[in-house]
This record gives structure tokens, C-alpha cells and sequence, in this order.
């Protein structure tokens, strides 16, 4: 009887130490997601505040002449008077072909 003993101890011992390195494998992995996870938020947190500012730095501009011209002529496609303005087909065709591609 005193055999059988140690070796019901070396069982539970055996066990604990299994289930120990089981849960330690899974909350390692699940620190490693959440880690992961924190780095795309904070990525993408900073493109965020890229573009923050660069909207501030865009409505700071409203009002230039500069701002107003760029937004009649990229926005509406206003020309001044008297200019000729080139359209370069190919590059057209080329940017038409990424939007679809996109």
C-alpha cells in the first residue's frame, strides 16, 4: 500500500503541471492577440491624426485664394479665362484603369 501512494502523488503532480502548461500556452497566445491588436489600433490611431491634421491644416486654408482656386479647378474643373488646358489621354486611360482594377 505504501507503493501505490507516491505514485497516486506523481499522478496528480504529473496533471497539475500538464494543466498549468496548457493554461499558460493559452493566455500566452491570448497576450500575443491582444498585443497584436493594440499595435493595429494604435496604428491606425495615428493615421487618424494624420489625417485630423491635415483637415485642420485644409480648413485653416479655406479662405486663401489659393484654397479657392484649387477646389474651382480640381472640384468643378474651372479653367481662367483664355487657357487652354491638355488632357493627356494616357494618362487618363491609365487612371481610369486602376479605379476599375480598385
Amino acid at each position: 500500500m505504501r507503493r501505490r501512494t507516491p505514485i497516486v502523488y506523481l499522478v496528480i503532480i504529473t496533471l497539475v503541471v500538464i494543466y498549468g502548461a496548457y493554461n499558460f500556452s493559452v493566455i500566452s497566445r491570448e497576450k500575443n492577440e491582444k498585443i497584436q491588436e493594440l499595435a493595429e489600433v494604435k496604428a491606425e490611431a495615428q493615421a487618424l491624426k494624420q489625417e485630423i491634421a491635415q483637415l485642420e491644416k485644409e480648413i485653416g486654408e479655406k479662405d486663401s485664394l489659393e484654397f479657392v482656386e484649387k477646389v474651382a479647378r480640381e472640384d468643378l474643373g474651372m479653367v481662367k479665362p483664355r487657357e487652354i488646358v491638355y488632357i493627356d489621354r494616357a494618362k487618363n486611360d491609365m487612371r481610369k484603369d486602376q479605379e476599375g482594377n480598385s
